[in-house]
């Protein structure tokens, strides 16, 4: 075997191996991923009987089929002893790969004030199911600031799909 033989070979080999990990990547390797963040924030008057509205843009970033089951609300730190329950046409919905959902809840506008009163956080949590059966909590704390119920800068921030609870 000469020098261009075993270049030959080595480059084959490569070739091989550079396909072997494409195939995998492309047919056998499936992820749970899941890209949020709050898209817009509508809020009435203070002291209004009005929802305040929040639309989350939810995307699919991985190759598995998501299902966002439910919504729901919970506080961080110190708030109101009773949590509203919050409903919204948009859920259940499942998620394609690739695809971006626009999710619009409402909640109570009394409650946000009391939120913003007592320096809590407010956590909107998404119930999200794999197509292979794996449960997943990815949340998004909301803190609203003072009367004018302003939200800081990292509300703003996107959150992720999070790792599997048991």
């Amino acid at each position: 075997m000469d020098n261009g033989d075993i270049a030959a070979t080595i480059l084959a080999s490569l070739a091989l191996l550079v396909s072997i990990a494409t195939l995998y990547l492309t047919f056998l390797r499936k992820k749970s991923s899941l890209i949020g963040c709050i898209a817009a924030v509508s809020t009435p008057e203070p002291g209004s009987l009005d929802d305040c509205m929040f639309d989350f843009a939810l995307s699919n970033t991985g190759t598995l089929e998501l299902l966002i089951r439910e919504m729901t609300l919970d506080i961080d730190g110190p708030g109101p002893a009773l949590i509203p329950e919050i409903s919204t046409p948009d859920v259940p919905v499942v998620l394609k790969p690739g695809q971006v959902q626009l999710l619009r809840i409402g909640i109570p506008n009394l409650f946000f004030e009391n939120v913003a009163d007592r320096a809590g956080s407010l956590l909107v949590q998404f119930h999200v199911f794999s197509s292979r059966g794996a449960q997943f909590l990815p949340h998004k704390s909301i803190s609203p600031i003072g009367k004018e119920r302003d939200l800081p800068a990292d509300t703003w921030a996107p959150f992720s799909l999070g790792a599997v609870e048991q």
